[in-house]
């Protein structure tokens, strides 16, 4: 969550630190306050979701692998022959030998070698797509092996990782190539969703009104398939409410639009693979509602038996069956990753640390997929979920001020723990914060917010050295020190 301005942080301590009773209509506010004040209800939701929906539990596993083998390859890369890491090593392995010489040259032309007369990378093979959609999760013995020879496997299983993120994130095995609807844009119609909740519950009616307003005239494509799925639950509402008027049914529609939305996010990859990628699902749903709106079992109030329904008459595994699956994908990863960790060589610091994460997040995984199961209605039903969302797994929540720092003894909110520190003038100062309401509360050992700066320090250290992931920038210049440091090799960014 990132905060543009010291006023922008000051409105979002005074709106969590006092609580405001407001009128059922509200009052008009810019758009910047409204969204302030909601946007932690917004993070939540990403959340429950990432835990709820099959895509969320590949994308963690695809993370962990990733992490596991990024940071041995990189502590191998200083034991290997070459005096420079490109970045990302991703590009990097797809890249022919012109290209690389290319590169080369333009890093002796820009920062000539102190040694030698060219920087001299790694040594590593090249790989296609082709090669990283073959590559297959396995434990190897790796003590009889040269360091270079530990080095390219590692090197594999943390692309393949990268690989896999990358196509569920595109929705596509061609993921260079990947246009049209994102899977993280159905996040963003479920967490807005929630926000709309939110600001009428705790802003008013008006507030509410404007930020509809705003979806309507935004050009960002998240907020364009919001607008979709709006037009969708319409169309359904319009045959359950004829009487209603346009403007109310905006928000009458909600628990429809969240019905429909969530279905979307629960296609099983382990069953279905690419199949199940919520755009998938949401153009085999909108072209059966469109057809068969006035079908009187598209008008059920009742969640589950809507997505029954919806599972039947797009022919896809159902939601059910998914969720048990997402379960048993959990625990199947859980006892691969102890038994691996019975036979690691090496330092046991990231193993360990990555197991503590996982068990964790495998533990909320299976009280939200559990209530999922049992009540639906509960994590799909606007109103309901927002009185229900503090009885929840609650997630750690990184709050970056862009381009100011604030003294850190101005902080109203124990819940905030700072993650950097700076000293001007003898003040102490910070630009980087995590929000933990769990650990405030006693749910959670002040521990595990280190565990979980620690683990997100590491991924973005991978990050910077492997992928095109995009990195806070305040965490750039830190990270790239980082990789230098643990490789003892320069790192230089590959330009195209």
């Amino acid at each position: 969550m990132h905060l543009r301005s010291p006023e922008a942080f000051a409105a979002f301590q005074e709106f969590f630190s006092v609580e405001k009773p407001t009128t059922s209509a509200g009052k008009h506010s810019a758009i910047s306050e409204i969204a302030i004040g909601s946007v932690l209800d917004h993070e939540v939701r990403h959340y429950h979701d990432s835990l709820i929906s099959p895509y969320g539990a590949h994308a963690f596993r695809a993370r962990i692998a990733a992490v596991l083998n990024g940071v041995q390859a990189l502590r191998l890369a200083g034991d290997v022959e070459g005096t420079c890491v490109p970045a990302p090593l991703m590009r990097w392995v797809m890249m022919d030998e012109p290209g690389r010489a290319g590169q080369i040259q333009d890093w002796n032309a820009c920062s000539p070698p102190t040694r030698g007369a060219s920087w001299v990378p790694v040594s590593i093979p090249n790989r296609s797509l082709h090669d990283f959609a073959k590559l297959t999760p396995g434990t190897v013995r790796v003590t009889h092996l040269s360091e270079q020879e530990q080095f390219e496997l590692f090197i594999d299983g943390a692309m393949r990782g990268y690989f896999e993120l990358a196509v569920l994130s595109a929705g596509s095995r061609q993921y260079k190539d990947a246009t049209g609807i994102l899977p993280a844009m159905f996040f963003e119609v479920t967490a807005l969703t929630t926000q709309i909740q939110s600001i009428f519950q705790g802003q008013g009616l008006i507030p509410a009104i404007q930020f509809v307003g705003f979806l309507f005239d935004s050009p960002l494509p998240y907020a364009k398939l919001w607008s979709s799925f709006l037009q969708l639950a319409l169309l359904l509402e319009k045959q359950r409410r004829p009487d209603v008027g346009e403007e109310e049914l905006i928000f009458v529609a909600l628990p429809t639009l969240m019905t429909l939305a969530v279905w979307c996010l629960l296609g099983s990859y382990e069953l279905e693979e690419l199949h199940a990628a919520p755009a998938a699902r949401f153009g085999a749903l909108a072209t059966y509602l469109l057809e068969q709106h006035t079908d009187s079992q598209n008008h059920s109030e009742d969640v589950a038996s809507l997505w029954d329904h919806w599972d039947d008459k797009t022919s896809v595994v159902g939601w059910r069956a998914a969720s048990a699956s997402v379960l048993e994908y959990g625990k199947r990863g859980l006892e691969r990753f102890t038994s691996a960790r019975g036979k690691w060589e090496g330092d046991e610091t990231v193993p360990a640390l990555c197991e503590s994460i996982l068990r964790s997040y495998l533990q909320e995984q299976e009280l939200m997929v559990r209530k999922l199961t049992q009540h639906p209605e509960d994590l799909v039903l606007p109103q309901v979920y927002a009185n229900s969302v503090e009885d929840l797994p609650w997630p750690l929540l990184r709050i970056t001020l862009d381009g100011f720092a604030i003294p850190i003894d101005d902080i109203a909110l124990p819940v905030l723990k700072c993650v950097r520190e700076y000293r001007k003038d003898g003040i102490r100062l910070s630009d980087d914060f995590v929000l933990s309401i769990e650990v405030a509360a006693g749910k959670k050992p002040r521990s595990y917010i280190d565990d979980v700066i620690e683990f997100e320090k590491i991924i973005i250290w991978c990050d910077v050295a492997m992928s095109d992931h995009s990195v806070p920038w305040g965490d750039l210049e830190t990270a790239q020190r980082g990789v230098e440091g643990i490789t003892r090799k320069r790192l230089f960014r590959i330009v195209e």
